[in-house]
């Protein structure tokens, strides 16, 4: 008992550091209430809203890459779909080679056979689509010195082009171009515009204390 005595009176007993204990037992009840009976359940769900969270944060930033990676995927989709193409007019011409040559030992001359491809290659080039029509030999190269050149004379990104060939051996390139981006439209008392670097400073002031509401 004397031990028991001397263990108790050496005992400090702090209240603050009880309080503080005691809140946060209860704050642990009330998320395993809202969010998971276990501790474990509580920090899944809490990475998962984090993980949450970061994604509508870093949306643009998430969607520019996975676009880039649509476009270096569809590139080369459509190296492989034109190597397919051309592997398949290849054993197309042996075959029609191997057709006639037989055609010829039976003695058929008034038969003819030959092997046509029809409708144009479609491929997807820096995230632009392509169609070739006409042209079989046209290379990748070619078609990106046809983007670049009209890239540089639009001053614009293309959206798609269409190559097809024309008179006396030209060519003729057909493309839409990437819808026009543009800033968001400030309307600040009949004034519609773009930017608002003309604005003198009572509209400056004006559109600096207005009430700004957000699209969810």
């Amino acid at each position: 008992c004397r031990e028991v005595r001397n263990y108790k009176d050496n005992i400090d007993f702090e209240p603050y550091a009880l309080e503080q204990i005691e809140i946060r037992v209860d704050e642990i009840n009330n998320l395993r209430r809202k969010y998971g009976d276990t501790i474990e359940d509580i920090l899944n769900y809490h990475d998962k809203i984090t993980a949450r969270l970061d994604e509508i944060i870093n949306r643009d930033e998430m969607a520019e890459e996975l676009k880039n990676k649509l476009n270096t995927l569809e590139t080369e989709l459509s190296k492989k779909a034109h190597k397919l193409t051309d592997a398949r007019k290849e054993v197309a011409l042996d075959l029609q080679e191997s057709i006639l040559a037989e055609l010829k030992s039976l003695d058929m001359k008034g038969v003819s056979f030959k092997v046509s491809f029809t409708g144009g290659i479609k491929m997807v080039v820096n995230g632009i689509d392509v169609t070739v029509n006409g042209i079989n030999d046209m290379t990748e190269q070619e078609i990106m010195g046809y983007i670049d050149m009209l890239q540089e004379d639009t001053d614009e990104e293309l959206s798609s082009l269409c190559i097809s060939p024309a008179a006396n051996g030209e060519i003729n390139l057909d493309y839409e171009l990437q819808p026009a981006k543009f800033e968001r439209i400030r309307r600040i008392t009949g004034y519609l515009v773009g930017t608002i670097d003309r604005w003198n400073n009572a509209k400056r002031s004006e559109e600096h204390d207005r009430v700004k509401h957000g699209l969810n």
